[in-house]
């Protein structure tokens, strides 16, 4: 009884690790996947990170905290944070 519970718990902890590696594998992919997306939105865009966030600065009188692009939208937008 205790070998074949031994080797219930072998087979578990196989599938638990085996689903866990997909899991990763799939998760890697899918950061690839967004960050080819973004970088080809950044080459599309207008004007540059820098401007975007000068220009939200200038705008809302604040400092930026944070920024990025908007990889949601149709068209190139930078979504920056000011406070």
């Amino acid at each position: 009884m205790n070998k074949q519970h031994n080797k219930i718990l072998t087979a578990m902890l196989a599938m638990i690790i085996i689903t866990g590696t997909v899991a990763n594998v799939a998760q890697a992919t899918d950061t690839k996947d967004k960050d080819a997306k973004e970088l080809q939105l950044f080459s599309q865009a207008k004007i540059s990170l820098t401007e975007a966030i000068k220009a939200a600065e200038q705008k809302t009188g604040g400092k930026a905290m944070e920024a990025d692009i908007d990889d949601e939208s149709s068209t190139v937008r930078f979504e920056i944070e000011t406070v």
